[in-house]
């Protein structure tokens, strides 16, 4: 082994970081399921190649940045799916009391004027 080629799986595993940095950036789903096989092969050809501890900390803020990134991405999409299905519940719009003091719903009256013949 080289000395340039001690270090190609960790440059490789740098650029798809960065690859998938801009992904998520763009929330485009489709580049990261198709780099999750280039990722997967890199990361197993780094376990065979000699790397300094520096590189490998350096992949580890890599990651630890995308982690971060997906999660809040996951987090905002929960938020967003919460949202809609509490707007979609069927709730009155108005409320008011009834004779009794209890919450009673205030329903719409019909708009259409009756006619006396």
């Amino acid at each position: 082994m080289s000395f340039f080629d001690r270090f190609r799986a960790a440059k490789t595993m740098a650029a798809i970081y960065d690859r998938e940095y801009a992904a998520i950036l763009k929330q485009d789903y489709d580049t990261l399921v198709r780099l999750a096989p280039r990722k997967a092969q890199t990361l197993t050809a780094l376990t065979h190649e000699d790397v300094s501890p520096d590189e490998l900390t350096r992949l580890q803020n890599l990651a630890a940045r995308n982690q971060r990134l997906l999660e809040a991405t996951s987090k905002g999409i929960r938020s967003v799916t919460d949202r809609l299905a509490a707007l979609k519940e069927r709730k009155p719009e108005f409320q008011t009391y009834g004779p009794g003091g209890q919450v009673a719903p205030m329903t719409p009256k019909s708009l259409t004027m009756k006619r006396n013949s």
